[in-house]
């Protein structure tokens, strides 16, 4: 029992510290409440300001960040999805179902992102996504933080979901997650 508790808490605190490097990307759809999307994709350095550089890594930020947008401003599925093919060019017809069988522990955002949304796009309910996106296996923390990140925009996070999961942070990240939600909620 202690074995799996210790497991719990390690992979906790890989989650932790990938959701905490995500924040730098994350960070920036607050700007979208106050300037628009396209104004702040126009600004000078745009998301690269803070960020790793990579013109995949971009590219992944921005579509994530423009799905993220498009569901708090009410959009269906179908229109995240053409938005997200046309301007990022992303392949997003497999179905998880398709993506399963070969799919492995990759790093790059050109294998990891459009997986995310195939997950986002399947789920019927946070929840689900949560699910779909963890079934797909290889980095589970990252596609499970993008996929879900958009459901949490698209269908909200269940209450009783969000208090189990309070439940478990100590006293300085509880400070960090209320200040993150009051800026863009």
């Amino acid at each position: 029992m202690q074995d799996m508790e210790h497991d719990l808490q390690a992979g906790c605190s890989r989650s932790i510290r990938c959701l905490m490097e995500a924040t730098a990307m994350v960070r920036r759809c607050v700007s979208l409440q106050q300037d628009g999307w396209r104004k702040l994709c126009r600004r000078p350095g745009g998301w690269r300001s803070g960020q790793r550089n990579h013109p995949e890594g971009v590219k992944g930020a921005e579509s994530v960040a423009s799905a993220i947008y498009l569901a708090r401003k009410g959009h269906d599925k179908n229109d995240i999805r053409e938005y997200v093919e046309a301007a990022f060019d992303y392949d997003l017809s497999r179905t998880c179902d398709e993506i399963r069988p070969d799919y492995h522990h990759v790093e790059s955002c050109q294998q990891t992102v459009p997986e995310a949304f195939a997950a986002f796009l399947e789920g019927e309910s946070f929840e689900d996504v949560i699910r779909t996106a963890v079934s797909l296996g290889g980095d589970c923390d990252t596609l499970t933080a993008i996929a879900g990140s958009i459901a949490e925009a698209y269908y909200g996070v269940p209450k009783e979901l969000q208090e189990e999961c309070r439940k478990r942070l100590d006293k300085d990240l509880l400070l960090v997650l209320d200040g993150f939600m009051e800026r863009i909620m």
